[in-house]
């Protein structure tokens, strides 16, 4: 196609086609980032500048940056959306308020979208997963230092004790007093070692 043969008018609806075209793909991206999409404004606006009639105008810089992402071989300039989920939920969990309605505003994502995406990837819902770091740290809390279960319950984002046993039976098979009854017999044998 000659773009010299086009029209003014014609020509600016051909340009900014194109970057319609590939802000609509961009903003289908859950994981842009401000980085990314800080570079995406500038090339743009580089192309429109560049893009008059008779001008020297590529398209390929802009559009190969918006297809970054998918090529594999390109430096990374999103971090995968997993990676942001699981960072979201590891530095909330402790807030008793934080659920995975608090996650998908966090993120600016739509909330089943959010869902299905993760387990899709992870095999595990949002809300078992949240329960799981949750009860994961409970444990640690409880095998490493002599604190009340009730105190360990507040301390890993539970509201009250009967909601963090009911978690901790769901994921570890037993209560968390029979757990760390296990790990303080486990301690207990470890510096009197086994019985003879």
């Amino acid at each position: 196609m000659q773009f010299g043969s086009l029209s003014g008018s014609r020509y600016n609806r051909f340009a900014y086609g194109i970057i319609n075209a590939v802000w609509t793909a961009v903003r289908r991206l859950p994981e842009a980032d401000r980085e990314f999409i800080s570079r995406l404004s500038a090339l743009s606006d580089q192309f429109l500048k560049d893009f008059e009639p008779g001008g020297e105008a590529s398209a390929a810089p802009l559009v190969g940056f918006a297809c970054s992402p998918f090529d594999k071989n390109a430096e990374p300039r999103m971090k995968p959306l997993i990676s942001r989920i699981t960072d979201c939920i590891n530095e909330n969990f402790i807030n008793p308020d934080f659920n995975v309605t608090c996650l998908s505003d966090m993120l600016g994502m739509n909330l089943s979208y959010l869902s299905k995406y993760f387990k899709s990837n992870t095999g595990v819902g949002l809300h078992d997963y949240i329960n799981r770091v949750r009860v994961n740290r409970g444990k640690e809390l409880i095998s490493r230092q002599a604190i009340p279960i009730s105190r360990v319950a507040g301390l890993v984002g539970f509201d009250n004790l009967n909601s963090f046993i009911r978690a901790f039976k769901k994921y570890e098979f037993k209560t968390p007093g029979n757990y760390k009854m296990e790990k303080t017999t486990d301690c207990t044998l470890s510096i009197n070692g086994p019985e003879e």
